[in-house]
């Protein structure tokens, strides 16, 4: 059974976070899988694939060495091989423009990605799909596509949402993690990584795996959630994203190549333009209803004007 189209839209819409935070490649790209029809036949073999990344970064907790460098001093290694604390510092707002692909459905796009202090506006653009946005305004997380209309987040999701959109995740770490460990060591295709396992305030897990040779994030792992997704469903809300192409701009290193693999299939992004410290609107940011609140649960949304 094909997906529906509403599927493919939210996990692109997310997955493109990742062009914001490219310096925080962990939790940028989920998909909201309740928006989406359960057909095993076409999701099959990405949901397998993504399983066996799952039992992977698990088993590496099983070959634990009896000293391994802590959280913390990852997180602090990674840091130092972006470009440094002092670097990052005098990031005070960015815009990125990037391109993106599903290869096994033809479908590509282009999205723009703005961010400051906090605050962040994602536009996408995506043939056979339309338009899909996401924004926070420093109060209220929210998205809007063609099929979904406008819906304010909470929970775990507006979490979710907050902490994707972070460009320095790893570096205000204990801004968006309750606790932070290392489980383990293991090898991904000629890449030795250490495994951290992250816990957000609201409980969500992530699996964090840093290169043991040059410190850089190399892969995230993480469950998605959202409307009508059920706890017990681990194989078809896992998320793994890969970074890869680091590139230094404005002397911080951002990774320009992104694989996400999920249930729903690959999504494959590349950024094209990063420009650090444009002068950005403060409006950008705005919500869309402004002092109207759209409830969270779609159904109860105003149906969106035909004019």
């Amino acid at each position: 059974m094909m997906r529906s189209p509403t599927c493919l839209s939210v996990f692109i819409a997310r997955a493109k976070l990742a062009s914001l935070g490219t310096l925080s490649l962990v939790l940028l790209a989920s998909f909201t899988l309740g928006a989406c029809e359960r057909g095993a036949s076409e999701a099959g073999s990405a949901s397998a694939a993504v399983a066996e990344g799952a039992q992977a970064t698990a088993g590496a907790e099983s070959s634990v060495p009896d000293k391994l460098p802590t959280a913390p001093e990852l997180f602090a290694a990674h840091v130092e091989a972006i470009g440094g604390a002092a670097a990052l510092a005098k990031v005070k707002s960015l815009h990125i423009e990037s391109e993106i692909e599903i290869p096994a459905r033809g479908i590509g796009g282009t999205s723009d990605v703005w961010w400051q202090e906090g605050r962040f506006l994602l536009v996408e653009g995506l043939a056979q799909l339309g338009e899909n946005q996401a924004g926070y305004d420093g109060e209220r997380v929210w998205t809007r596509d063609a099929f979904n209309s406008l819906r304010d987040l909470r929970g775990k999701e507006a979490e979710l949402y907050r902490r994707g959109s972070s460009p320095f995740l790893i570096a205000e770490w204990e801004r968006h993690f309750e606790s932070a460990e290392t489980v383990g060591r293991r090898e991904v295709e000629g890449h030795k990584l250490f495994d951290v396992r992250a816990r957000s305030p609201l409980g969500q897990e992530m699996m964090l795996s840093f290169d043991v040779q040059n410190g850089l994030l190399f892969e995230s792992a993480f469950d998605e959630v959202g409307p009508g997704i059920e706890a017990s469903d681990a194989g078809a809300r896992r998320v793994v994203t890969r970074a890869e192409d680091y590139r230094v701009v404005g002397g911080v290193l951002f990774a320009h190549s992104q694989t996400t693999r999920a249930a729903v299939g690959e999504l494959v992004h590349r950024i094209k333009i990063v420009e650090i410290n444009p002068p950005i609107d403060a409006a950008r940011f705005d919500h869309p209803q402004a002092g109207e609140r759209v409830p969270a649960d779609p159904t109860k949304q105003r149906p969106p004007s035909l004019d």
